[in-house]
């Protein structure tokens, strides 16, 4: 996924054997539609790569809170309601993967950003707990920690 649609359609086509679907995952339902839309296709999910999210800084008191509310839905929810999604068919195809991808902002608190590192954190700790639930299935769950990385963030 990327934030526009004229990027995926190249990284698609770059690609050769992908498609490009283009889909705010910060909408309620969001994560529903994509596993739709990948079930209409015929297609599965090997590999579930949960990169989706957003940060705000400031002080907590004073960030709009609506704003933080939706950080906390799209890094926490719609990657959880991911990860929910394609986990039943990789149990039943014993095989499949899920990376999820954090911060090392999940190892520390974050003044300014602490709604922003606590979200980072659950990734974490729930990639952790999945790690050992779907092991047992042949089934893989890392989570990806980088640090300060430029991108447009």
């Amino acid at each position: 996924m990327a934030r526009r649609k004229e990027r995926l359609e190249e990284l698609a086509h770059k690609l050769g054997n992908a498609r490009a679907v283009a889909l705010d995952l910060s909408k309620p339902g969001a994560a529903a539609e994509l596993l739709a839309d990948i079930a209409a296709a015929g297609e599965q999910v090997e590999l579930l790569v949960n990169n989706a999210g957003f940060g705000l800084i400031g002080r907590f008191a004073e960030l709009d809170a609506p704003r933080q509310r939706q950080m906390i839905d799209l890094n926490v929810g719609t990657l959880t309601e991911l990860c929910r999604a394609v986990a039943p068919q990789m149990i039943e195809r014993k095989s499949g993967a899920i990376l999820n991808v954090a911060s090392t902002a999940a190892f520390q608190p974050g003044p300014k950003m602490a709604v922003y590192f606590a979200t980072k954190a659950f990734v974490l700790s729930l990639s952790e707990a999945l790690h050992e639930e779907l092991k047992p299935h042949g089934i893989k769950v890392s989570c990806l920690c980088p640090g300060p990385t430029r991108t447009e963030f």
